[in-house]
């Protein structure tokens, strides 16, 4: 099944924005290519949890961050986890409320 729609806030306008379409998954090497455009703090934070899975708590979180940031100290470029990605979504349909 790739057809979603998505919903978020336009706070300038006042308005949400709902968008239907067509969902690919983004190709490893466009994936990489952003991941390296994301702050570090950001590209630490993917590695502290997968996507969707679920965490015991905050403190889990917060632990797993602390050594990861230990991890890629020294660190310039730090990898992109084999489990991060993301999709795309070309609009067929796109209202405004």
């Amino acid at each position: 099944h790739n057809q979603a729609s998505l919903v978020f806030w336009w706070g300038p306008m006042e308005r949400s924005v709902r968008v239907e379409g067509t969902v690919s998954k983004i190709s490893a090497d466009e994936t990489a290519q952003y991941f390296r455009t994301r702050p570090r703090e950001s590209q630490i934070g993917a590695w502290v949890s997968r996507q969707s899975a679920a965490v015991a708590s905050s403190d889990v979180l917060a632990a797993r961050e602390k050594e990861l940031i230990q991890k890629f100290e020294g660190v310039d470029q730090i990898p992109m986890p084999d489990f991060w990605g993301g999709y795309s979504l070309e609009p067929t349909r796109i209202e405004f409320w």
